[in-house]
């Protein structure tokens, strides 16, 4: 009957235990407590090499498992563990530099150096495409002098095109399929920073076009070509003929880009229709972008459009775009149609809302944490506050505290999202995690006088319940 006894003991301690020592152990201590951060992908996604001295390596051609497996350094082909290709340094090579198709395990090509400078059989640099399955990721290399294209992710499923800097290709980055990203690329001199184009005879689509910039390029930064559903967005597109360039475009939102001093219009979306393809520029949304001085302000606007049910506004918020030549009143007319940005926005800061980062909560049931953000703008206009994604308090915001009561929170995992908006649409978030965790307030505080010794009364009680286990372990004997 003790034996017993013991086990069912031993199974119901040790189950409570086990979650609230973790607990417990932290709440011991609040300086040990994370801040809020931002999620990434994964770790090699932000990881760079610790090598920094480039290896000489001849033209990798790659066309299944086995050969990728061959030129690869590590891994083992997994999301987890991807295979790499790293630190190499292609300078010989007559088609393209590296070259990966029909394989089905994700990659990695990092920190590498191409150039095909002063060598006119040298068209591509990077090329992977028409993979059977698996994630390619292009990371971090530098890639100039390609008489075709630098970087090209084609009819792929996935993709990530992350840190690179593309020189004096003919086209930068060339991107064609589904759900891809490119970001925080730097696209310099070429003829088009990036390009998208079709995927067979669908339109590429879910383009992440994000935080690029795209400088000095001869035709246009970025030029969208034959794709839908895109997301454009924080790029800076500056001294090109056109920022961005863009025919048979549909239903993408292109924002918060700035469009500097390109020689003929910060925005040119043109409508034409295609033998084959029964698609047209239309429902494109453009605004909170900043266009300054281009066309050199000449006698025309700074953005043509001449496609179909287009909003130069977020229809939502009735925000449109920063345009340096405005005068102050009324609507801003673009070139092409009959569009306009009926909101265009009277201030001219650039900046986004400031805010801190509080503390992620770990808190006993019905406790009285409150979570404050310390948020500041020239011109605050309105806040939004979310819990687990819904909306649950919104109203204008004077550059004051906004706090949040967690009293009423259910134990379990919560999500707070604050977003603050100045007058122009400009938008900032933070997002605290709070963990609830599952001891009545009453019967804790019978038990524990000082919330701060919880953690230590936990760890000493089940210092007492394994020496009364191995206690009667050993009287078994």
């Amino acid at each position: 009957m003790r034996v017993i006894q013991l086990h069912y003991h031993i199974r119901f301690f040790s189950s409570f235990v086990f979650g609230m020592i973790l607990i417990c152990g932290l709440m011991s201590d609040t300086s040990l407590l994370p801040a809020s951060t931002t999620t990434v992908h994964s770790n090699f996604y932000t990881t760079e090499s610790t090598i920094i001295q480039y290896v000489e390596h001849g033209p990798i051609m790659v066309e299944n498992d086995t050969a990728l497996e061959n030129v690869s350094s590590s891994g083992i082909g997994t999301p987890t563990n991807p295979f790499i290709i790293e630190n190499l340094n292609i300078t010989n090579f007559s088609l393209g530099a590296i070259w990966i198709t029909n394989t089905t395990k994700d990659f990695i090509i990092r920190n590498c150096w191409i150039n095909g400078e002063g060598n006119s059989t040298s068209m591509y640099g990077i090329i992977v495409g028409a993979l059977q399955s698996g994630t390619p990721y292009v990371l971090n290399n530098i890639v100039k002098g390609c008489r075709v294209y630098g970087i090209t992710v084609y009819f792929s499923d996935s993709g990530v095109i992350d840190g690179n800097y593309c020189e004096e290709n003919h086209v930068g980055i060339l991107v064609a399929g589904f759900d891809i990203t490119v970001s925080n690329n730097i696209c310099f001199n070429n003829s088009d920073g990036i390009y998208t184009y079709p995927a067979g005879e669908q339109l590429s689509r879910n383009m992440k076009i994000i935080n690029n910039s795209f400088t000095y390029n001869n035709h246009s930064g970025i030029n969208l070509q034959y794709t839908s559903a895109n997301e454009i967005t924080g790029n800076e597109v500056l001294y090109n003929k056109y920022g961005i360039f863009a025919s048979i475009l549909e239903d993408s939102t292109i924002s918060f880009n700035r469009l500097e001093q390109n020689s003929d219009y910060g925005i040119f979306i043109m409508n034409k229709e295609v033998e084959g393809y029964p698609y047209t520029t239309k429902g494109n949304s453009i605004h909170f972008n900043t266009f300054i001085d281009n066309g050199y302000l000449t006698n025309h606007s700074q953005a043509f459009d001449n496609g179909t049910y287009e909003f130069w506004y977020d229809p939502e918020r009735l925000a449109g775009n920063h345009w340096s030549d405005w005068n102050g009143t009324g609507n801003y007319s673009i070139d092409g149609g009959p569009f306009a940005d009926l909101y265009p926005l009277r201030n001219f800061d650039f900046e986004f809302p400031r805010m801190n980062n509080p503390n992620d909560l770990i808190v006993k049931y019905h406790s009285n944490a409150i979570v404050t953000w310390n948020c500041s703008d020239d011109h605050p206009a309105l806040y939004e506050l979310f819990l687990n994604n819904s909306l649950i308090e919104t109203g204008s915001w004077n550059g004051s505290l906004i706090s949040y009561s967690v009293y009423n929170l259910s134990v379990d995992i919560h999500y707070l999202e604050l977003k603050v908006y100045d007058q122009n649409g400009l938008g900032s978030s933070d997002m605290v995690t709070i963990t609830v965790y599952p001891v009545p307030r009453d019967i804790l505080d019978k038990i524990f006088q000082y919330p701060d010794v919880f953690g230590t009364g936990i760890i000493a009680g089940v210092v007492v319940e394994l020496g009364l286990i191995i206690f009667f372990r050993l009287r078994r004997k």
